[in-house]
């Protein structure tokens, strides 16, 4: 086990420049058993709350979202 930060954004405008503290690790959805997302003296940044569909274009076949969108969520939207 190691203490450590956790960031959770709201808004993507979070990421502009300089307002991360450093180090810092993306963490997504947390599920790893690996500790690939925290570690001593670093600030985890958690997108689970960066989770919007911004945009959609079924003509073109492509979806625009939030790093934080789950796969699940995805599929829902476009059933």
């Amino acid at each position: 086990s190691v203490e450590s930060k956790v960031l959770r954004p709201e808004k993507s405008d979070f990421f502009q420049a300089g307002s991360i503290p450093t180090p810092a690790i993306s963490r997504g959805a947390g599920l790893s058993y690996a500790a690939a997302s925290f570690g001593a003296g670093v600030v985890s940044v958690d997108h689970s709350r960066l989770d919007r569909i911004i945009d959609f274009c079924q003509s073109e076949n492509w979806i625009e979202v939030e790093a934080g969108v789950s796969l699940g969520k995805i599929y829902d939207f476009l059933i």
